[in-house]
């Protein structure tokens, strides 16, 4: 733990550091980069094309694969384990009578 609060801690300094070099040095102000007309058009642009890939790819794969197929059965099977009854691989897998 104490190994990611240094790492986390040196990544924080690294970046205030180069902003104090970038505003000193460059005459860089990063309130002046964000509120520019061009930076917000741009982030506006890429915001845009990020929520129209996930409406039409990744949201369609999360619902349609990961909680009809996935999620639901965990649950059920989850209820089904709680209930101290059998799961649906239990219940799926063919049983074997061997002859006494």
């Amino acid at each position: 733990m104490k190994n990611k609060q240094r790492g986390s801690l040196k990544w924080i300094f690294i970046i205030v550091v180069g902003i104090i070099i970038a505003s000193f040095y460059f005459d860089f102000s990063i309130q002046e980069a964000v509120e520019d007309e061009q930076t917000q058009s741009n982030f506006a642009y890429v915001w845009n094309n990020v929520v129209t890939l996930y409406d039409s790819h990744i949201s369609p794969i999360w619902n349609d694969v990961f909680i009809d197929l996935i999620w639901d059965s965990f649950i059920d099977n989850m209820k089904h384990i709680k209930a101290g009854e059998l799961t649906t691989i239990d219940t799926a897998a063919p049983q074997i009578n061997i002859p006494e």
